[in-house]
C-alpha cells in the first residue's frame, strides 16, 4: 500500500495529500524554522531536477540510492537542531523525521513520478508550514 496513491497502479495521488495531509503534517513540524525547512526541500528539489532529467527506468534507479539517503541527510539535520533548541521545539523536529521516514520508502518511491509527487507534497508542507514556522 503507497502512502502517496490512492490508487497505485493508475498512479491517482491521494485526494487529500496536497491539502489536508500536508496541512496535518506542517502543524507536527510548526517548531522547525523556515530555514531549517528551506535547506532540506533546496536538497530534495536538486534531487528531484535530476530525476526529472532521467530518460528512463534504468537512469532513475542509479538515483534511488542518493534518494533514500535523503533519510540519513535529514536524520543529520535533525540531530544537530535537536542540540539546540528545546523540548517542545525538538519534538517538531522528531516529527519532521518521522514524516520523511515515511514516505521515503521502498514502498513508496519506485518510478520517478513517485519521488516527483513526494516533492510535491513537501512543497505543500512548507506552503502550509510558513504560515506560523519561527523566523529564526
Amino acid at each position: 500500500m503507497s502512502d502517496l496513491y490512492e490508487n497505485l497502479e493508475k498512479r491517482i495521488v491521494k485526494k487529500d495529500l496536497l491539502d489536508k495531509i500536508a496541512r496535518d503534517h506542517a502543524k507536527e513540524i510548526e517548531k522547525v524554522t523556515r530555514t531549517q525547512m528551506r535547506r532540506i526541500y533546496d536538497e530534495l528539489k536538486r534531487l528531484k531536477r535530476k530525476v526529472e532529467q532521467t530518460k528512463n527506468e534504468e537512469d532513475f534507479k542509479r538515483l534511488l540510492p542518493y534518494i533514500f539517503m535523503e533519510k540519513s541527510k535529514i536524520a543529520y539535520t535533525v540531530a544537530r537542531a535537536k542540540k539546540n533548541k528545546k523540548r517542545e521545539e525538538g519534538d517538531s523536529y522528531d516529527n519532521l523525521k518521522k514524516i520523511i521516514e515515511k514516505y521515503i520508502t521502498t514502498t513508496n518511491i519506485k518510478q520517478k513520478e513517485d519521488y516527483i509527487v513526494f516533492c510535491d507534497l513537501i512543497e505543500a508542507i512548507i506552503g502550509f508550514h510558513y504560515e506560523k514556522a519561527p523566523d529564526r
